[in-house]
């Protein structure tokens, strides 16, 4: 079975997509490699860079979640912002393995799968924190906070590229309701605090899941969609994921394009809009 494959995307990038479809980004400069994000854990993902790169990668991962973060074990240099380890350690566990992984991959596909599990953990974690700058020799990474979909999630600029490395933190189906997450209130903070460091610096954005990128906007979307919600004029579209309810805050079809042509959405609770809840009015 094939588990990885991947295409270069610009002079510095290639993207790698894992068995399970999640995207994870090789970035080579002449001086150091990096890997942002390390999928789900299936499969021998350290031997196939082999193939790719003949440097020891450093890893960045966007946030500690399980198809982003479950292969950092193979690696010895991992960053993480702290304010994810708690999850992360509950995302990597055999419970949560079982109960959110299998649903994510499918149970047949993940039945496939499991035998190729490569379930180990880092011994400790580099901290990954805003403003923090990694050169490679002819190619820079700055990293930013993206807080929301994790305490502890970061955006990463490629500056020389012009690209920005999103993750989950602002997409077309952002999490905001399950463990782990920030208020709204808190969400439409971080987004502006993003917005105003990388307005006008990228020209591409590069996602985990689909197909990996699209042009600038989503972040610009994702606020005014935030005071939607914050002032209660959202669509407030009931959802359920992975069994649990909540709201999406626009209206959309099948494949998630919102019927308003707009490009953020929200997946939220009304008990986790505001960061003091004596403000709710619902």
């Amino acid at each position: 079975m094939q588990l990885f494959q991947s295409e270069p995307i610009s002079r510095h990038i290639t993207r790698i997509r894992g068995a399970a479809g999640e995207i994870m980004y090789l970035i080579e400069g002449t001086k150091e490699s990096v890997l942002v994000d390390t999928g789900c854990g299936f499969g021998d993902l350290k031997g196939y860079l082999a193939q790719l790169t003949n440097r020891e990668v450093t890893v960045l991962l966007t946030h500690g979640h399980v198809d982003h973060a479950m292969g950092a074990g193979a690696f010895a240099n991992v960053y993480m912002n702290p304010d994810d380890l708690e999850l992360y350690a509950y995302h990597t566990g055999e419970e949560f393995i079982e109960k959110g992984l299998k649903p994510f991959v499918g149970e047949a596909l993940f039945a496939r799968l499991k035998p190729t599990l490569r379930h180990t953990r880092p011994s400790f974690f580099l901290p990954l924190l805003d403003g923090m700058v990694f050169s490679l020799g002819d190619v820079t990474l700055e990293v930013y906070d993206a807080k929301g979909h994790s305490k502890g999630s970061v955006a990463i600029l490629v500056v020389e590229e012009r690209m920005l490395i999103i993750g989950d933190a602002c997409t077309a189906n952002t999490l905001l309701y399950a463990e782990g997450t920030l208020p709204v209130e808190a969400y439409l903070h971080s987004l502006e605090g993003l917005q105003e460091k990388t307005k006008g610096r990228y020209d591409r954005m590069l996602f985990s899941h689909g197909s990996g990128e699209s042009i600038p906007g989503f972040i610009e979307s994702g606020i005014a969609l935030c005071r939607e919600i914050l002032a209660g004029t959202d669509d407030a579209v009931p959802y359920v994921f992975l069994g649990d309810p909540a709201f999406v805050g626009k209206a959309r079809d099948q494949r998630l394009k919102r019927y308003d042509g707009g490009l953020a959405n929200i997946v939220y609770r009304k008990e986790q809009i505001w960061l003091s809840q004596k403000k709710i009015t619902f």
